[in-house]
């Protein structure tokens, strides 16, 4: 019985494996989100973690989703790199035509998601910002909106979560690659801990 559920199971793996990453991928899509073209207190923050995620909160940052553009930064491994992670996402954003009187520098090195949502809320506050335009990962999107929702709670920002396109991981196909086993699973991991109390 155990084997031919087993086998069932493999069998069908085309039904059942893409739900495991879709549940993850909560984004909202930019027809709700025309308010905030060209809201002088509206922001597009890029999440740190991946360059797929700069180089789509540029390009919504061209159509007008935001007037401003956040940097946050976080610890670099990068051996002969002397810039911070946020300088290195300022000079991305710019050669992907966001000028750079509009970017702005967080000052913290953030080492979680929660850090990172703290930070932003303070650079928010200090800024004026009444919206945010949160861009991450695809399978990154449920947690962020998790912190996200915790941490400015009743602060009076609103906050948008959205996933930025990213090359060879979705629902359908996550499990073929390395990257996506690695991400959805550390991502389901990391959803536990913080059930557990941990940021």
């Amino acid at each position: 019985m155990g084997l031919a559920l087993v086998a069932v199971l493999g069998l069908a793996h085309g039904l059942w494996l893409p739900g495991i990453a879709a549940w993850l991928v909560v984004t909202e899509p930019l027809t709700s989100l025309e308010g905030l073209r060209n809201d002088p207190q509206a922001a597009i923050v890029p999440l740190a973690g991946g360059r797929e995620r700069v180089l789509y909160a540029a390009a919504l940052f061209r159509q007008g989703y935001g007037r401003w553009f956040l940097a946050t930064d976080m610890p670099l491994d990068a051996p002969g790199i002397r810039e911070r992670y946020a300088e290195l996402v300022a000079r991305e954003a710019v050669w992907q035509g966001v000028p750079r009187s509009a970017v702005v520098l967080s000052d913290l090195t953030v080492r979680t998601t929660y850090e990172e949502a703290r930070e932003i809320l303070k650079v928010a506050h200090f800024r004026g910002w009444r919206s945010l335009l949160v861009v991450t990962s695809p399978y990154h999107t449920r947690r962020a909106r998790w912190v996200l929702s915790e941490v400015f709670g009743t602060s009076g920002i609103a906050v948008h979560v959205v996933a930025a396109p990213e090359e060879g991981y979705t629902p359908q196909n996550w499990w073929q690659s390395t990257d996506g086993l690695r991400n959805t699973w550390t991502e389901y991991l990391k959803l536990a801990l913080r059930l557990l109390g941990h940021e």
